[in-house]
C-alpha cells in the first residue's frame, strides 16, 4: 500500500536499480570483510612484525633481545590499522545502503550517497598518491635498506635457545637472506660498512671472525620465517669466514620484485573497487531523485 501521496507502485527499472544496488552492498560488505581479516593478520602476524626495522628504515644500534617488546607502533601494525578501519568502514556503508534500498528511508539513501561519494574521493586521492610516490619509493629503498645494515645491524643469527643477543634490524636480515638466498642490499659487499657488527662468529665466538653473515651462505634447511636456531648454520662457518660460496645476488631485487607483484594486485582491484562504488553512487543518486514514494520491499 502507498504511503503519502501518488501511485505508490515502484516501476520495474527502480525496481532493478534497487536491486543492482543490494548487490553492490553485498559485495561491499564482502571487501570490507575481507579487509578487516586481512588487517587483523598483519597487526597480529609476529612475523611480518619482524620486518619493520627495514620498512621503517629504523637504524637504531641499541642491543635488545628479539623477544623484546617494541617501544613505538611499526609501520606494519599502523597498516594492519588502516585496512581493519577500512573494512569496518565499507562494511558500515553497506549496512546503511541494506537499511536504505529494503526500507528506503530517503535520509538513509542520502547520507549513503555521500558516503560513497566521500569513499570514492578519499581512494581516487590515495591512489593517486600512491602511485606518483612509487618511483620516490623505489629510489629510496635501497639506500634505506643499506642503511639498515650500516647503522642497525650488529650480528649473531637469531635464534630461540641461545642466549645471544641481537636486534630487530639482524633478525629481518637474517629472515630475508636465509629465505630469499641472498646477501645485503645491493650485494654482500654493503657488510663491509656495517659500523656496529663485531663480525664474531656466534658458533666460535673465540676463532676466525666472519666475514659475512652466516644466513648469507647456502645450508641444507627447509625455508622458514620463523625464528632460525644457530645451530642450522654450523656447515655455513667456513662459507662465511672465508668468503667461500656466499650468495652474489643481493635482497634488493628480491624486495623489491615482491613490492611490484603486490603494487600490481592493489592496483587491479582498487579501479574495480571503484568502479563498483561508482556505479553503486550513481544508482543511490537516481534513487533519491525518484518522484515516487518511498515503500519497503514486500
Amino acid at each position: 500500500m502507498a504511503l503519502g501521496k501518488g501511485s505508490g507502485d515502484m516501476s520495474f527499472g527502480m525496481k532493478f536499480i534497487r536491486l543492482l544496488i543490494i548487490i553492490f552492498n553485498i559485495i561491499f560488505f564482502l571487501i570490507g570483510l575481507i579487509l578487516l581479516i586481512i588487517g587483523l593478520y598483519v597487526y597480529l602476524n609476529t612475523k611480518l612484525q619482524k620486518f619493520s626495522p627495514l620498512i621503517n628504515a629504523n637504524t637504531g644500534t641499541s642491543n635488545v633481545t628479539q623477544d623484546q617488546p617494541k617501544q613505538s607502533m611499526s609501520t606494519i601494525r599502523k597498516l594492519g590499522i588502516a585496512l581493519m578501519s577500512i573494512g569496518g568502514i565499507l562494511m558500515v556503508v553497506a549496512l546503511l545502503g541494506f537499511l536504505g534500498s529494503f526500507k528506503v528511508f530517503k535520509i538513509i539513501q542520502i547520507i549513503y550517497a555521500a558516503l560513497i561519494g566521500i569513499i570514492i574521493l578519499v581512494e581516487v586521492g590515495f591512489i593517486i598518491y600512491f602511485f606518483t610516490t612509487q618511483s620516490k619509493v623505489k629510489k629510496n629503498l635501497l639506500p634505506n635498506l643499506q642503511s639498515t645494515i650500516t647503522n642497525g645491524f650488529i650480528g649473531s643469527v637469531s635464534n630461540g635457545s641461545n642466549s645471544s643477543k641481537t636486534n630487530d634490524v639482524t633478525i629481518a636480515w637474517d629472515l630475508i637472506q636465509f629465505n630469499l638466498k641472498c646477501c645485503g642490499a645491493s650485494n654482500k659487499t654493503d657488510y663491509n660498512f656495517a659500523k656496529n657488527w663485531n663480525h664474531i662468529n656466534p658458533l666460535n665466538t673465540t676463532g676466525p671472525l666472519l666475514m659475512y653473515p652466516l644466513t648469507c651462505c647456502p645450508v641444507d634447511a627447509k625455508t622458514s620465517w620463523k625464528t632460525l636456531d644457530v645451530k642450522t648454520f654450523s656447515s655455513a662457518q667456513t662459507c662465511a669466514v672465508q668468503d667461500k660460496g656466499v650468495y652474489s645476488k643481493g635482497c634488493y631485487p628480491e624486495l623489491l620484485s615482491t613490492i611490484s607483484a603486490y603494487t600490481k594486485g592493489v592496483a587491479i582491484g582498487s579501479i574495480v573497487v571503484i568502479i563498483i562504488q561508482l556505479l553503486a553512487f550513481i544508482f543511490a543518486i537516481v534513487l533519491v531523485r525518484r518522484k515516487t514514494d518511498y515503500t519497503s520491499i514486500k
